[in-house]
């Protein structure tokens, strides 16, 4: 009998579990915790520290930089289900680099790093996989703010 994995098939298509079985990803996934961040709040505040990191379900959150001269803060990225941050956590980064604003009612997944680490070191071979996928994910965000900055740049 195969595994009945009951979370949306977006996390388990997330190419964050890119080469993990089944059981393995069963067994990351349980390591989570499901939250609802409410419509117009800052679950994630540049500057501030943090320990998770989260993977969208649903809703939708944006990714403002740091306050401009002009008072503003810029919309880097949008965030929709199957996408993630706060990832830089698992490479040790507990500063929060951006604002994470909501902009409808999401419902995300969340891992403290703690569990997450001390789940790595009993699984080595998920923990290659995961962080694998998480510099690939990294490296794809990377090329693609450079095209944008080529794109505005004068």
């Amino acid at each position: 009998m195969g595994l009945k994995i009951e979370f949306p098939k977006s996390i388990i298509d997330s190419k964050l579990f890119f080469g993990l079985s089944e059981a393995e990803m069963k067994s990351l996934i349980q390591l989570s915790k499901r939250e609802v961040f409410k419509k117009g709040t800052y679950p994630i505040k540049a500057g501030t520290e943090g320990d998770s990191f989260y993977w969208v379900s649903s809703g939708k959150l944006l990714v403002h930089g740091t306050k401009s001269p002009s008072g503003t803060y810029p919309t880097l990225n949008t965030l929709e289900s199957g996408d993630i941050f706060g990832e830089m956590v698992l490479l040790g980064y507990t500063k929060r680099t951006a604002n994470i604003f909501v902009e409808d009612d999401a419902q995300v997944y969340t891992w403290n790093y703690q569990e997450c680490l001390d789940f790595f070191l009993k699984n080595p071979p998920i923990a290659y996989r995961v962080m694998r996928n998480l510099a690939s994910m990294m490296g794809e965000r990377l090329i693609e703010m450079n095209s944008l900055s080529k794109k505005r740049a004068p």
